[in-house]
């Protein structure tokens, strides 16, 4: 019986979510990330990779919104915003995660937990950047599809503290983790969202040509040549596997 309520809250969910999304889209209160934030979240670095591109890429945010939900506020500028947790509908009804935590029979594992960015406009608007929907929804609607339960709150100050320990405004990375990140993401484009995939992939090609990413590949390919013949030269026993 347990299961066939769960099935049913889960579906009247998706179906009421389905309808405020068609209804905020219309009314202009859910749109993509708009281009002033992406603009300035090139010129972040996390991991060093732009911001602008782990923010597009929907495998980099997906179940990740704790780490997501606090770097997209770096392309805030001056507007107000605060990072918020909390329980969301999305999570809390779908039958997969309620029989995971049945079956994990652990009370203080909190399964239902996400995070958000809330950013007050010039208008004294309040928009919730949700970086796992992959959109950003005027606060109330966005009460109303998710019906959160909130549990804390960060401001702008203590998140741009924290930030200020995690981000960098140059592309520092290994050259040798720059060939194996970026294939990676290319690889992953057919399951971003299909609203960011084309800006996505204009993300990936300027910061390639920004950090002369061709150049990086050969010079790690030369040094990986430079190194084999080295062991050879030093085993020239050595079999070849």
């Amino acid at each position: 019986m347990a299961n066939i309520i769960d099935k049913t809250k889960w579906e009247l969910h998706l179906l009421k979510h389905k309808a405020l999304l068609a209804e905020g889209t219309k009314k202009g209160l859910i749109h993509p990330y708009d281009s002033d934030t992406i603009a300035r979240l090139r010129n972040v670095y996390y991991g060093g990779i732009p911001l602008s591109i782990i923010l597009l890429s929907h495998p980099l945010c997906n179940g990740k919104g704790y780490d997501s939900a606090t770097l997209i506020s770096a392309g805030f500028g001056e507007d107000d915003f605060e990072i918020v947790y909390g329980d969301i509908d999305t999570l809390k009804l779908n039958p997969k995660l309620v029989d995971k935590y049945r079956q994990e029979n652990d009370p203080t594992w909190n399964y239902a937990d996400h995070a958000w960015a809330e950013r007050t406009d010039k208008n004294n608007v309040t928009w919730v950047y949700d970086t796992t929907l992959g959109l950003v929804v005027e606060k109330s609607l966005y009460y109303k599809m998710e019906r959160p339960k909130v549990r804390h709150k960060n401001d702008k100050a203590k998140t741009v503290d924290f930030l200020k320990e995690q981000i960098t405004y140059q592309p520092e990375s290994s050259k040798y983790a720059l060939p194996l990140i970026i294939p990676n993401i290319e690889m992953s484009l057919n399951r971003t969202l299909p609203w960011y995939k084309e800006e996505l992939e204009k993300e990936i090609k300027m910061f390639k040509e920004k950090v002369g990413y061709d150049s990086i590949c050969q010079e790690v390919q030369d040094d990986i040549k430079r190194l084999y013949k080295t062991r050879k030269t030093q085993n020239p026993n050595q079999s070849n596997q």
